[in-house]
């Protein structure tokens, strides 16, 4: 069974699959210089959260975050912390 990006690029061609991960690599680069540490500041901002969650919900068994497949961007963790500024 083929994983969504291989089936994804089949459909729309090496063309476009390579102009979305350039542009992806562009975004990561903007993301690093707009946020430096983004990805490491945004994983120590919720694993804090989750000590403190864990703590007043009996039923959450672990105080960790579990890091998904796909993990955190840069250009999703600077996104996200310039969003919440102010808050």
């Amino acid at each position: 069974m083929q994983d969504d990006g291989a089936v994804v690029r089949e459909l729309s061609g090496d063309a476009w699959w390579s102009a979305m991960l350039k542009q992806s690599d562009d975004l990561t680069r903007a993301a690093q210089a707009r946020v430096p540490q983004a990805v490491t500041r945004m994983d120590a901002l919720l694993q804090a959260r989750a000590v403190g969650f864990a703590a007043v919900r009996a039923d959450v068994l672990s105080p960790f975050i579990a890091a998904s497949r796909h993990g955190l961007g840069a250009d999703e963790s600077a996104g996200l912390r310039t969003s919440l500024r102010g808050f």
